[in-house]
């Protein structure tokens, strides 16, 4: 059987049980079965075997079911605390910094790149706003002369 329908598992498991028991209690000691001579054990091991591999089968099944909920169960809490913690790291170490990612396996945001335009452009604004800031500081420094007004 081939089938992976439960119901005709479970019947070959019982249909199985039923051969061991059946076979188990005849007073023979050796079957003629596809053309050769087979013993009770011979005949009943395979039986025995599978319906022995079907329990295990089912408690590891179980035992598996049950990891899997408690997996779900602990998964829970666990998002909770790392969505938690992320912020907290890229707060205290920076959310550009490199250990996020080597030592906590966060992936650390990259720092903006300002283009070579705006920082050349930021460049001329700041040498305007030095030279402005020079020029009216020379002029509140210089003495008024006589009939002009003192700059400021």
């Amino acid at each position: 059987m081939t089938t992976k329908d439960s119901s005709s598992n479970e019947a070959f498991l019982t249909l199985c049980n039923a051969l061991i028991g059946g076979v188990g209690s005849l007073p023979d000691k050796s079957f003629l079965l596809g053309g050769g001579t087979v013993t009770k054990t011979e005949a009943l091991s395979p039986l025995q075997d599978y319906v022995e591999a079907d329990g295990e089968v089912k408690t590891a099944n179980a035992t598996r079911k049950a990891a899997v909920a408690k997996a779900r169960t602990a998964k829970i809490p666990a998002r909770a605390m790392v969505g938690n913690l992320k912020p907290y790291l890229k707060a205290r170490l920076g959310k550009t910094n490199p250990l996020l990612e080597s030592q906590f396996g966060i992936p650390a945001e990259k720092p903006p790149e300002v283009p070579v335009a705006s920082k050349a452009a930021g460049a001329e604004k700041s040498k305007a706003t030095r030279a402005a800031k020079k020029a009216a500081a020379t002029a509140a420094t210089q003495p008024a002369t006589p009939g002009t007004k003192p700059a400021g």
